[in-house]
């Protein structure tokens, strides 16, 4: 359960980038390409992409969008994070000098995926195009898919507030459930040794039990963004079903076992008590006192078949 639900949170996680990167990699294919064509940096270009934006925003939650040059230079930009304009510098480097798009996450007081994609233009980058999502869609998506709760953890700030967690030296920045997860959260003193990229821990809260898995995230590159999923699943009832089902396990195995040496009893009692009375009447034979031994065996009573086969 623990193994398919961490598969499912890395799978809806990494769709949602990836559909994230294919939407970035369109919109510099079909909606890019003539405005650079015509006057790259010019009112022109921010009046082009101004059409996409409201579609962007309201049909494909898309809050952020950032224009570059070849050269790096911000052509146009929609509700940019400046705290990721330094990150972004870097990928957008990496994005031309590769021509192949990429996402990547950043996480700070909240948790922002990007994908960012060449914008070809006769034959050869002229620009990148990046775009911004929240983790909105993956917390509520995977919540609807199984049923338990996912959280994003991310190296706490400066600022401490109510998803602050000192112990762990983190801060809740999404988080499905929070009214019962976020104190849930708060109980934990440590994180679990690491195995691999993935830990859980059992963890009693309000007279219930609840497996917390802890997931590390990366890019598409591998490398750990310092964030992390938290899956939070109740396993009260599946907990009390299991007990359940080993208790009326065993008490079928005990009634069995009993009924088998009850039957094992009835089966044996008669051939011992014969040969207990052999072994007893051993004595009178070796004295040759053949009365008294045979009085000490009983013989033992011919069934109706056998008699009527001797006759």
């Amino acid at each position: 359960m623990r193994e398919r639900l961490i598969s499912e949170a890395i799978a809806v996680r990494t769709d949602s980038a990836l559909r994230l990167q294919t939407q970035a990699s369109l919109l510099a294919t079909v909606g890019a390409g003539s405005a650079f064509q015509s006057k790259p940096g010019s009112l022109k270009l921010r009046e082009h992409f101004d059409s996409y934006w409201p579609v962007l925003q309201l049909d494909l939650d898309i809050n952020s969008m950032k224009v570059y040059s070849r050269t790096g230079a911000t052509l146009a930009a929609w509700h940019a994070d400046a705290a990721s304009d330094i990150e972004q510098d870097e990928r957008v480097r990496a994005v031309v000098s590769q021509e192949r798009a990429l996402h990547w996450m950043h996480c700070r007081q909240i948790c922002t995926q990007f994908a960012a994609a060449p914008i070809l233009s006769a034959g050869r980058v002229a620009g990148v195009i990046v775009l911004g999502s929240s983790l909105g869609e993956v917390i509520v998506s995977f919540n609807r898919l199984s049923g338990a709760d996912l959280g994003v953890l991310a190296p706490a700030g400066f600022v401490m507030d109510k998803n602050s967690l000192p112990n762990l030296g983190l801060q809740v920045v999404a988080l499905s459930g929070s009214e019962r997860n976020l104190p849930l959260l708060h109980q934990l003193k440590d994180l679990p040794l690491k195995q691999n990229k993935k830990n859980w821990q059992l963890v009693p809260y309000q007279g219930k039990q609840f497996e917390l898995s802890f997931v590390a995230m990366g890019d598409d590159s591998g490398i750990n963004s310092g964030a992390m999923l938290v899956v939070i699943d109740d396993l009260t009832q599946a907990l009390a079903e299991i007990r359940k089902s080993v208790l009326s396990r065993v008490q079928a195995e005990l009634a069995t076992s009993l009924l088998s040496l009850l039957l094992l009893a009835l089966l044996v009692n008669a051939p011992l008590q014969r040969m207990t009375r052999a072994v007893r009447a051993i004595p009178f034979v070796g004295a040759e006192r053949f009365a008294e031994a045979r009085a000490k065996i009983v013989p033992r009573g011919q069934h109706f078949w056998m008699t009527k086969l001797i006759a």
